[in-house]
């Protein structure tokens, strides 16, 4: 209803809310990401096994079922 242009009381829903303003849109006026890193990260400081492959930095084995999660980063 809010969105069409109803008037909605939101008191009975949020109790001791307040209105705040939100960005319209991500890239206006400051900055919302992280910015990069300029050195690669260690696997095994994430708690991540290296892959010893030249394209893949870290491998996780999967905990459910056989297989792993392989990661890595092209620039």
């Amino acid at each position: 209803l809010f969105t069409a242009g109803v008037d909605v009381d939101w008191s009975s829903w949020v109790s001791g809310g307040r209105l705040v303003d939100l960005p319209t849109y991500a890239f206006e006026r400051r900055r919302f990401w992280l910015s990069a890193g300029r050195s690669p990260v260690d696997a095994a400081g994430l708690g991540l096994d290296p892959a010893g492959h030249p394209l893949l930095h870290a491998a996780v084995p999967l905990a459910s079922q056989d297989g792993w999660v392989l990661t890595g980063q092209l620039s």
